[in-house]
């Protein structure tokens, strides 16, 4: 499986969990992006757009692609802002 099969699969498993709890997406580039809610992540719906994903995260915006997540992972929980 490509990472990038493998990135999508293990990102909608956990937001499509009944008992969602907050993680981080770890990027090539060392970004450590946490999200805190099921609804805070959008795939662009288009089908040449499958690598691409947009993630809110506090009051950022990110907009990467799946291709750059290198692990996601659970996260403290000081470090979610509730």
């Amino acid at each position: 499986m490509a990472r990038t099969d493998t990135a999508r699969s293990e990102l909608l498993r956990k937001v499509r969990s009944p008992r969602f709890h907050p993680f981080a997406l770890n990027t090539e580039n060392g970004d450590r992006i946490i999200v805190e809610h099921p609804e805070n992540v959008a795939f662009d719906p288009q089908k040449d757009g499958r690598d691409r994903l947009i993630i809110l995260s506090g009051n950022l915006v990110h907009s990467s692609t799946l291709s750059a997540v290198t692990s996601i992972s659970e996260i403290d929980r000081g470090e979610a802002s509730t």
